[in-house]
């Protein structure tokens, strides 16, 4: 299950019948934070809860006396840093979901639009590359999860057996090894070959069962290549102390708080 926890509106989205997704986002804050933030992006943040906690008519006076600098300025960077991380980890979670869930089921589901990939100025949004051209958490989440021969692990059935996907989106047949392995303990929970037709979803050998929270490191290879994707096991809420171990084990190429 992924950190994005609503149970409403994740059983509207494992539940629908739509073929297609017209378009859907999930909301920020930029970073990484320690690598080069910028001023405005901590101002912004102040004049959100400047509108919310300044009476309308005092709000130009305000502004204009500066005092937002002087006493806003050390909540909002407490602000900024306290929620960076579990705010991007929440928004990368739920778009992957997204995504596989209706990569997953091909052919029967055809297509999802996801919004969006820039932010137009700095602000906290649903992009998942800032104005500033910094890729978020969500970015690296969604490019492997979109990657032409991708593995994906299912939701669990009745039965509480998650089912090992190959999705192949390229017009040729694709082979190769895969492995799946628990991050905490590094135990291997399946190691096989996989074979995959053009343009088309298959299961591999092998089933995992539901346990406690973790998560399943995904490696697999296609013709010269090594990819990798996860899967996050559990109910929510996670703690955030452990995710940010299981990060590490992603190996995300540019994504740090320090």
């Amino acid at each position: 299950m992924p950190a994005y926890s609503n149970k409403v509106g994740r059983m509207s989205i494992t539940s629908t019948m739509a073929s297609i997704v017209r378009g859907f986002g999930f909301e920020v804050l930029g970073g990484p934070i320690m690598r080069g933030m910028r001023l405005t992006q901590v101002v912004v943040v102040v004049l959100v809860i400047v509108t919310r906690l300044v009476d309308r008519v005092d709000r130009l006076k305000f502004f204009m006396t500066g005092v937002f600098l002087s006493t806003l300025y050390p909540v909002a960077f407490y602000v900024y840093v306290k929620f960076f991380a579990p705010n991007q980890i929440a928004q990368a979670e739920a778009n992957k979901f997204f995504v596989e869930w209706w990569h997953q089921s091909k052919w029967r589901r055809t297509g999802v639009l996801w919004w969006n990939l820039r932010d137009g100025w700095p602000i906290f949004s649903d992009a998942v590359v800032d104005y500033y051209n910094r890729k978020k958490l969500a970015y690296w989440y969604l490019q492997r999860s979109q990657a032409d021969v991708c593995a994906i692990i299912g939701e669990a059935n009745e039965n509480g057996q998650y089912a090992l996907l190959m999705t192949n989106d390229t017009l040729e047949d694709k082979c190769g090894h895969i492995t799946v392995t628990d991050a905490d303990t590094e135990q291997v929970l399946i190691e096989s070959d996989y074979s995959v037709s053009a343009n088309s979803i298959s299961t591999t050998s092998g089933e995992l069962s539901a346990g406690k929270q973790a998560m399943w490191l995904i490696e697999w290879t296609v013709e010269e290549e090594t990819c990798r994707n996860h899967y996050l096991l559990g109910q929510p809420p996670f703690n955030l102390y452990t995710y940010k171990r299981w990060l590490t084990a992603l190996e995300i190429p540019s994504f740090s708080e320090e």
